[in-house]
This record gives structure tokens, sequence and C-alpha cells, in this order.
């Protein structure tokens, strides 16, 4: 039977053909496809949709949908939604999304704490924040790992299983990211990170 045959794909298939094309792990892809069903089953039974153009303008709508989840959930819906429409987090509603300087941290204030100014390393918060990376990664990334195409800003990182390549997109202050890894070329970004930063 052709794929004419067959009729059009199904939403489903529609998410799984765009998630699997963007070189995630396995485990990513899996995770993802696995919220964008619920999505795209919300559309289809509420709004008659059959294909994903028509069920982004109800995204927020379907994130609201399930404000009664943890927040863990609602952020891995928002993850799975951008990486489907080649967007970023902050292009949702996220309910009850906390931002960092209202976070209550669950340890006590550390001594070291004091020794970090965010105000005098404004360019090290900056890049943290918009690329996501963590302390390890920090340390080992190149400037050349940066990849700009078309008007996506991308950092291309070894892959933590399956050997593939994971892309991280870069948003907020992205000029002076892109600018920091330009500059740094084939070596370091950072020379040493600093121990006093709270970077998670």
């Amino acid at each position: 039977m052709t794929q004419q045959d067959k009729g059009p794909p199904s939403l489903e298939e529609q998410v799984i053909d765009i998630i699997e094309g963007k070189g995630l792990a396995v485990h990513t892809v899996n995770t993802y496809c696995r919220q964008l069903r619920f999505f795209v089953r919300y559309c289809r039974e509420h709004h008659q949709c059959t294909t994903l153009e028509a069920c982004r303008p109800f995204a927020d709508e379907w994130l609201m949908s399930r404000s009664h989840l943890s927040s863990f959930t609602l952020a891995l819906d928002a993850a799975s939604l951008a990486r489907l429409y080649d967007t970023t987090i902050s292009d949702f509603q996220v309910p009850g999304k906390r931002r960092r300087a209202d976070i209550t941290r669950s340890r006590k204030k550390s001594t070291r704490d004091r020794f970090f100014s965010e105000a005098r390393n404004s360019g090290f918060v900056d890049f943290c924040r918009g690329t996501g990376l963590t302390r390890r990664e920090l340390k080992g990334l190149k400037g050349d790992q940066l990849r700009i195409e078309g008007g996506n800003v991308y950092i291309e990182m070894p892959a933590r299983h399956h050997n593939c390549v994971r892309k991280v997109p870069v948003i907020g202050n992205v000029d002076l990211i892109v600018k920091m890894m330009q500059k740094a070329g084939t070596g370091k970004v950072f020379r040493k990170i600093f121990v006093a930063a709270d970077i998670q």
C-alpha cells in the first residue's frame, strides 16, 4: 500500500518525523514524542486539527489544561513544543512558571556565595542562562562548537549517550554569546570556571 493509499500521515507520525530529524539522543526523542502525543491528541479532539501547523495556536491552551501537573512535567511539555516548532520555551505560557530570581534554594546560603558577584560577571552569567550548560560542559567548551544556520544559533555538544550530537539552542543575549564563542576560536571559551558560581 502506498502513502497515497494510506492517506496523509497522522499527527503522531508527523511529530515522530520532525523530532527524529533533530539529531537528539534516542531517550530524548522518545521523551519528547511521548509528551507531544498528548498535545496532538488534545488538538485533534478539541479543535479537529489535522496538521501540526493547525495545532500551533493551541499550544498555550494545552499547557494551561495541564496546569495541575508538576512544574517538571510542564517544563518538559514546553521544551517538547519548542523542539517541535523550532522556537524557545519563552514563546509559550507555562502555567506557574517561576522566575530564577523568585526561586528559594533548598539549601542555606553558602559562605562561598558571597564571593561571586553576578553584576561583575554579567557576561558569564548571561552565557550560562543563555545556554543552560552544566559546569562540566562549560569547562570543556570550545569556540568552534558554535553553529549558525540561518536565524538559528546553537552550540553543538556531544550527547551523553549513543555517540550522537546534541544541539543546544542559544537564547537570551545571543550576540554576546556568539562574540564570546567566536573570540575563543578553536580554544576554550573559559580558561577557568568560578568555583563560587552556582551554575545550576
